[in-house]
């Protein structure tokens, strides 16, 4: 969510991207391991990324680069290193770093992966997070890693800012503001307690297949954060709204009180994202309607 909102803040000081200088660069790159290179940009994949798909001698390939500049790169660098940790029995995974027009870039290469016929329900997505948190317990004790990862305290201070901005352009009322600050304030982060690797934008759409097996995509957005905020992350798309119930919190053993928290926190940024791009202007519901039904969980 945080890398997604400040490229939107940043966007302008990006510098133009040469998509065909790319592909030609990486294409002869891999014509040294490869007889036959084919591949093609993805024009509508992602936010933060470049997506193409290629063929390398007759196998489809999916390939992810970055946007030019050292963020971007670091993003995509840690999201190999997590795809390694726990998909290296799952996947062809290679990675290779190439210098283009002065920016250097790094590239993810794995397999082409399927999307899901179905939405997964709240009890197979809890499962899956429950599994890839404790295969990323290790990376804890990668320094390295974390030293450059953002946290928790930094998305609630960033929501805070938010909220702050939201009601002064009048997006959202005072008694909204207020009690979002309420739930807020409950929330506190201990990174020696607290600590978990959390995916940070975990909807349906990054949840592929490769044959049988659960991949999750797309960890651009990590972070270190707590339990049970990449499943309340979840809950919040509107797809998911028809689970919502008096039971929800009992039902799928999460602590309602810190949950809707959660939830208040996560919409809150997106809200205020979709300010930022100006997408809140086609959105069918209000941010005040949106906030107010979490609140009254």
């Amino acid at each position: 969510m945080l890398s997604k909102l400040f490229h939107e803040i940043n966007k302008k000081n990006i510098k133009s991207v040469n998509i065909l200088s790319i592909i030609s660069a990486l294409t002869l790159k891999l014509k040294e391991e490869f007889c036959f290179v084919s591949i093609e940009y993805i024009h509508t994949c992602g936010t933060l990324g470049l997506f193409f798909n290629a063929i390398l001698d007759g196998n489809k390939l999916f390939i992810k680069t970055h946007l030019p500049g050292k963020n971007y790169r670091n993003n995509l660098l840690k999201e190999i290193k997590i795809y390694k940790i726990l998909y290296k029995d799952l996947l062809y995974i290679n990675h290779i770093d190439l210098n283009i027009c002065d920016h250097d870039y790094s590239f993810l290469i794995m397999d082409y992966l399927k999307p899901l016929k179905d939405n997964l329900k709240p009890d197979e997505m809890k499962l899956i997070i429950k599994d890839y948190s404790n295969k990323l317990k290790d990376v804890l004790k990668d320094e390295n890693l974390v030293k450059n990862i953002y946290t928790f305290d930094l998305i609630l201070r960033e929501a805070k800012n938010a909220l702050k901005e939201l009601s002064k352009e009048k997006l959202i009322n005072s008694y909204i503001e207020d009690r979002c600050y309420e739930y807020i304030s409950i929330l506190k982060y201990d990174p020696l307690e607290d600590a978990t690797i959390c995916h940070g934008d975990l909807s349906n759409k990054n949840i592929m297949l490769k044959d049988d097996s659960i991949i999750v995509i797309d960890w651009e957005d990590m972070f270190l954060g707590t339990k049970d905020y990449d499943f309340c992350f979840w809950l919040t798309f509107f797809n998911q709204r028809k689970y919502y119930n008096e039971v929800m919190f009992l039902q799928y053993e999460v602590d309602k009180l810190k949950c809707i928290a959660y939830m208040i926190v996560i919409v809150i940024l997106k809200c205020y994202l979709s300010y930022k791009n100006c997408s809140y202007l086609t959105n069918l519901v209000k941010m005040d309607d949106r906030l107010y039904e979490i609140i009254n969980l």
